[in-house]
């Protein structure tokens, strides 16, 4: 761990933020800023004037039996991630709007960030799976590579890594009992109608598109300790990453 006070910023296509900070000495990291949607969300929307509402059964069901706001069966990826990192998991708060950007962080003393990129955005309950729709979105990973990389030149100090989930996702799409799934199309809750009871074989948790605690393990597990999800590093070398 650096002696640096480095804050590690997951950003996401987003609209609420999150902030948690714990001693670094007993974390790899100090502190998370995460900016996501609803599936990363903790809770913000109970506080919101939204019908997407998820504080209701079986939201939850594996996480302590509990429906907290998070829009899944249990833990979010951020959620996850946070243990993985020694952190504990963060309250709802919402904070920084979209207009405070990177360089603002920066200025606060953000040096390492993650930056995650669309998935499959044709695959889902409604469109499993729309190719045309995936085409539009293909190209974007590695546009955001190259900009994220122009930014770590930009931030002096700073260190980026950006996710590929669009192709990460093929893989899993391609060979799904691999991963342990043996529906990747349907949902496991669908609302008035039937939830599943094999909650770990399923991709999808809602009709909405929000995944199970089990497929957004496969994806922490990924990108904090393997190597087909970030680029150019994992989460974790990015968290042990010595700042210049």
């Amino acid at each position: 761990m650096t002696s640096l006070n480095a804050f590690l910023v997951f950003f996401f296509i987003a609209n609420h933020a999150f902030f948690t900070k714990v001693d670094g000495e007993k974390s790899l990291v100090p502190a998370l800023y995460i900016f996501g949607d609803s599936g990363f969300d903790n809770g913000n929307n109970n506080n919101l004037n939204t019908i997407a509402k998820v504080n209701k059964y079986p939201y939850g069901i594996d996480f302590n039996n509990q429906s907290t706001g998070r829009f899944t069966n249990g833990k979010t990826y951020v959620d996850l991630i946070a243990i993985k990192l020694g952190l504990p998991l963060s309250p709802p708060y919402l904070g920084l709007s979209e207009s405070e950007g990177y360089q603002t962080l920066y200025d606060l003393g953000a040096r390492k960030f993650l930056v995650g990129s669309v998935n499959q955005l044709g695959c889902s309950p409604r469109l499993f799976c729309n190719e045309t729709m995936n085409q539009i979105v293909k190209p974007y990973p590695e546009k955001l590579q190259t900009k994220t990389q122009q930014l770590q030149k930009q931030l002096q100090g700073s260190i980026f890594v950006s996710t590929n989930s669009f192709n990460f996702f093929t893989k899993l799409k391609n060979a799904p009992k691999k991963y342990g799934f043996t529906n990747i199309s349907k949902p496991c809750y669908e609302e008035g109608i039937s939830l599943c009871s094999n909650r770990k074989e399923y991709y999808f948790w809602d009709k909405h598109g929000h995944t199970t605690e089990a497929a957004l393990k496969i994806y922490a597990d990924e990108s904090f300790s393997g190597s087909k999800l970030c680029f150019p590093i994992n989460i974790k070398k990015l968290a042990l990453a010595n700042l210049r």
